[in-house]
């Protein structure tokens, strides 16, 4: 639900930062499970306790992230701070907003 909202809300994507986000959460949820599933089988009978728990608030923290983006941001923009303007013959998003504003006609 989070990569099919971010897929839609935005036209430019970081895809290494994407990759790079879910692969250290996931890796976090396995340290987690390593660390604590004989505690959490002691004390809970379940030795992924405290790896679901910490999964629950890492989707809790990842849908509260996205109300608050979609709240501030109101219509749908692209993803980054420049706002894009197809009139600058080619520099978007991820261009350079002084060249941009340098090759607006005065």
């Amino acid at each position: 639900s989070l990569l099919l909202h971010i897929f839609e809300s935005c036209q430019y994507i970081i895809y290494s930062l994407v990759f790079t986000i879910i692969f250290l959460t996931v890796f976090g949820l396995v340290m987690i499970y390593s660390a604590s599933s004989y505690t959490a089988q002691i004390r809970f009978g379940d030795p992924g306790y405290y790896m679901v728990r910490q999964g629950v608030i890492a989707a809790a923290g990842s849908g509260s992230r996205r109300r608050a983006a979609g709240a501030a941001r109101g219509p749908r923009q692209p993803c980054g701070l420049i706002p894009v303007d197809r009139s600058t013959h080619g520099v978007g998003a991820c261009g350079n907003a002084a060249a941009a504003a340098a090759s607006r006609p005065p």
